[in-house]
């Protein structure tokens, strides 16, 4: 579906907010899905905050306390009051914690080798820019999600 799972393995949750939101018929950000981006990179840095785009972090630093300060890339290290990793957390915690803070996050090691929250798989999506409206253009008003089983 829309977030990169069957259906049968999201939440009721996610399934009934994408219901309700097609049911008054999908969006489109003026000047494209970027603008979303912009936008949130705009908040986040008029609130001091800094994105880095193709910035690989190789490590989260963690103080003797096990309080996460900042990340460490393969050139330098920057400090933050705020990590936010997008990696999912098995990555996050598997990959970027250091082993010797592992002990400080064992709860959350074990609750990953939970098969119903094991990570998946968003192969691609494909956005049709079209000049028109769907009216003007006989389009059928409906989404196609094609899996290869009802599972």
């Amino acid at each position: 579906g829309d977030y990169g799972e069957p259906p049968a393995r999201g939440s009721f949750a996610i399934n009934a907010l994408l219901s309700y939101h097609f049911g008054n018929g999908a969006f489109y950000p003026v000047g494209g899905p970027a603008m979303i981006a912009n936008n949130v990179v705009r908040v986040i840095e008029n609130a001091g905050g800094k994105v880095l785009v193709r910035a690989p972090v190789t490590s989260i630093l963690v103080d003797k306390n096990g309080k996460a300060y900042g990340v460490e890339m393969k050139r330098n290290r920057i400090h933050a009051p705020i990590i936010v990793s997008t990696i999912g957390a098995p990555q996050t915690f598997q990959k970027l914690i250091p082993e010797d803070q592992h002990h400080r996050i064992q709860k959350q090691l074990e609750g990953l080798k939970d098969p119903n929250v094991a990570p998946a798989i968003s192969l691609m999506s494909l956005y049709v820019g079209i000049e028109g409206d769907a009216k003007e253009l006989d389009l059928p008003k409906r989404n196609l999600w094609v899996f290869p089983s009802w599972e």
